[in-house]
């Protein structure tokens, strides 16, 4: 089953009369990094694991080694619209508990952390998700900046490094658009 695509909801509002009033379409698109194109050789192993849907075959990141690494090769599809919404997601776990070390997200040049705390909600290949980050506000996005994005994900060491490594199964952007 692959979880990118694009998804169309149809939206039905009724007054409080429980009549018709109005209804939207909006549509939501799961797109996933398909090559890497800017893929930096940097310190992450198996970068190119990290490419296409989720499947459980990871690239990996040691906190101590302040491992990060350059991705592109989003793409929009061809899809045009308003886009409402945008998420980054990084697909992934932690094989054990980040004492104090934090994750740095950017994305086109916009810098997000994610802090120990919430990756410590991602320990163990059991408990792999989406750590999800709002981006809409980072600018006015348009379908040819979805195509033009780079993302750089770096571990950061705050004190004394944690022994953690990151698996990174795969990094999407899940974007919210009227067609």
């Amino acid at each position: 089953i692959s979880l990118a695509g694009s998804y169309t909801y149809t939206i039905e509002c009724s007054n409080a009369q429980g009549t018709n009033t109005d209804s939207v379409d909006v549509s939501v698109e799961r797109i996933f990094i398909t090559s890497a194109s800017s893929d930096d050789g940097g310190t992450f192993a198996n970068s190119g694991n990290a490419l296409d849907d989720p499947d459980a075959v990871y690239a990996s990141g040691f906190w101590p080694n302040q491992d990060s690494h350059n991705w592109s090769g989003y793409s929009g599809r061809g899809n045009t619209g308003i886009i409402t919404k945008i998420e980054l997601l990084a697909t992934g776990h932690i094989d054990t508990l980040l004492d104090n070390d934090e994750m740095e997200l950017t994305l086109s040049g916009v810098s997000h952390i994610v802090t120990a705390a919430t990756l410590n909600d991602f320990v163990g290949s059991v408990n792999d998700g989406d750590i999800v980050v709002d981006v809409t506000a980072d600018r006015a996005w348009t379908f040819a900046d979805i195509n033009a994005a780079i993302l750089l994900i770096a571990l950061k060491k705050i004190a004394a490094s944690d022994q953690v490594t990151y698996f990174l199964d795969a990094s999407g952007l899940r974007v919210r658009y009227q067609p």
